[in-house]
């Protein structure tokens, strides 16, 4: 599990949190970090959770505890709302600077998509079939031309 975090370039994510001034550019950073975005793809829902889970229960946090930390909870963002919003609305309850505010971020730009499909079968009424047929002859009727002489 822990092997996921391989992935992450921690260097650059490291220099996007020392710059950031708001957790808003921290969100906005970490959500552009290619690294990041292949975390998401590579690690479900549950086991970025779980290798959260384990960052949180560490007493002493470094830099780069936290910068994953971080990235753990951006990269969570990509998963579907559906399944991790209420791991965004727990995050108030954690005490790491920011957590609560990108919940809030997340919670108020996360797009909510249902997509229903329906399948119609249309079945031509009776009538309707006539009324093909008999528009299908009028327009594979031909007219002779006609010439006529106008008187002026």
């Amino acid at each position: 599990m822990m092997q996921k975090l391989k992935k992450l370039d921690l260097e650059t994510l490291k220099s996007h949190y020392i710059v950031s001034n708001t957790p808003a550019y921290l969100y906005k950073y970490f959500r552009r970090d290619n690294s990041v975005q292949k975390l998401a793809e590579a690690a479900s829902y549950s086991e970025l959770e779980k290798i959260f889970n384990s960052k949180l229960k560490k007493k002493e946090k470094d830099l780069d505890d936290l910068v994953i930390i971080y990235a753990l909870v951006v990269a969570l963002s990509y998963h579907d709302y559906s399944k991790v919003r209420s791991f965004f609305e727990k995050l108030s309850d954690v005490d790491i600077e920011w957590l609560s505010n990108i919940k809030e971020i997340y919670l108020s730009s996360a797009e909510v998509t249902q997509y229903r499909s329906h399948n119609i079968l249309y079945k031509p009424s009776q009538k309707k079939k006539l009324d093909a047929e008999v528009s299908n002859k009028v327009l594979n009727t031909s007219v002779e031309p006609t010439t006529s002489i106008r008187k002026v």
